[in-house]
């Protein structure tokens, strides 16, 4: 059986022994579930901030001039009779730097996640 299935299977079963040893439903929450599902909220997040940031066709379409998204933005310098390169290049950085530091940000989580799984008991 997958170790995930059996983790959601036993978290309420957790939660109910940590009520019978006398914790109330916010500690139990915060001292046995959260710790469980926080590689899964990690990597969760994660992914939607990224799919959110990266998205690009919907605000090609729906935005002005005047208020563009990033990656957009920098789509404008290469209009025009001579395409600025050295501006497309730092605004492709700066579309990059959010998500590369959140991901280091919460790369503790991720690794604890993925290596959780793998461990025989």
């Amino acid at each position: 059986m997958d170790h995930a299935v059996v983790l959601l299977r036993s978290l309420p079963e957790l939660e109910q022994a940590a009520l019978l040893d006398g914790y109330t439903r916010k500690q139990a929450f915060f001292r046995v579930a959260l710790p469980l599902v926080k590689p899964g909220i990690a990597a969760v997040s994660l992914l939607a901030f990224i799919f959110a940031w990266n998205n690009f066709v919907f605000p090609l379409i729906l935005t002005s001039s005047n208020a563009q998204t990033v990656t957009v933005g920098a789509l404008s310098f290469l209009g025009g009779d001579r395409p600025k390169y050295n501006l497309t290049a730092a605004a492709a950085l700066v579309s990059v730097v959010p998500p590369l530091l959140l991901a280091l940000t919460i790369q503790r989580y991720l690794v604890r996640g993925l290596s959780f799984g793998a461990v025989k008991s």
